[in-house]
């Protein structure tokens, strides 16, 4: 601001000046007249000058800020005697008021006490639910893989019953048969191999949760393939 350039302005023709002063004195002690040929020169009595003129300045707008505040306080003060009027005067209609707000308030705090009551009763309702909802469907697929676990297992028996006589019969009578019957043979093979896939398969899928592995990718074509097979 203006007043703030004055202070600085100030501040720096002082150091002008002390400095002047030192010159002078430093002068003085080796040449009384080159000491007097430095003052001759008006730099101190200039510099002195344009400080008391600064401070003048200074103090007439410290002067009219005072002024101006004296005014404003002066509104102020009028201001706040009206306020009490006014106030003195609805003093009896804002009590009224004051006391019809409080009581519809209360009614409206009370109701929406009432209603948050109720909306918390609710949500612990739905949060059981949902932990009962949860515990069920734990104990489903729980009950789920351990169904395919021990079913898959059961299913590997009668597999290998059939692969050991399919085997059996190709070995000793393969010379017996003829290709009709060789390729029933190789035919009921394939199925069984399929079969065992199909069971490894849903043996996999059974440890998927207490075993589960890393995700990996998976070509939809060949896995369609197989499955035409």
């Amino acid at each position: 601001s203006e007043e703030t350039s004055r202070i600085v302005e100030i501040e720096r023709l002082a150091k002008v000046k002390m400095d002047f002063v030192n010159q002078v004195l430093v002068a003085y002690q080796t040449s009384p007249a080159a000491a007097s040929a430095l003052i001759a020169t008006g730099q101190g009595k200039r510099t002195m000058d344009a400080i008391r003129q600064l401070i003048a300045q200074t103090e007439t707008h410290q002067l009219a800020l005072l002024d101006k505040r004296k005014e404003e306080v002066a509104r102020l003060q009028n201001l706040i005697i009206g306020i009490i009027v006014l106030l003195t005067i609805l003093e009896g209609g804002s009590l009224i008021y004051i006391y019809n707000l409080n009581r519809v308030y209360a009614d409206v705090q009370r109701k929406s006490i009432d209603a948050l009551q109720s909306e918390i009763a609710v949500r612990l309702k739905t949060e059981a639910n949902l932990r009962e909802t949860a515990t069920n469907l734990t104990r489903s697929n729980e009950d789920l893989q351990q169904f395919a676990y021990v079913a898959s297992h059961d299913l590997q028996e009668p597999l290998r019953a059939v692969q050991g006589f399919t085997s059996l019969l190709a070995k000793t009578y393969r010379d017996q048969l003829d290709e009709r019957a060789l390729g029933w043979i190789d035919q009921s093979t394939q199925g069984v191999e399929r079969m065992r896939t199909l069971i490894n398969g849903l043996l996999e899928y059974a440890r998927v949760e207490s075993r589960g592995g890393d995700m990996v990718s998976v070509n939809l074509n060949v896995l369609l393939k197989d499955v035409q097979m």
